[in-house]
């Protein structure tokens, strides 16, 4: 049985992998899968650079924290408070 995009990576069995971001799915234009699913609409994906954008609007003004930001990886994922 297929699931999935026909160019996701290919899962191998037994392992455990991290999320890609659906980079398959961005670099066609399109959002990742979690953010086309997300029954609740929680999640929001955009182009943090671009001020306009939808991502930058919802950031903007609002509090928010990062995980483990002390570890120096500069994360990019903004949980919105």
């Amino acid at each position: 049985m297929v699931v999935g995009e026909a160019d996701a990576p290919a899962h191998r069995g037994g392992t455990v992998e991290k999320c890609t971001f659906c980079y398959n799915l961005v670099d066609r234009g399109e959002p990742p899968a979690c953010m086309q699913l997300c029954p609740g609409r929680a999640r929001h994906w955009g182009d943090l650079d671009d001020p306009e954008s939808g991502i930058s609007r919802a950031i903007a003004g609002r509090e928010y924290d990062f995980l483990h930001e002390e570890a120096g990886t500069s994360p990019k994922i903004y949980y919105l408070r």
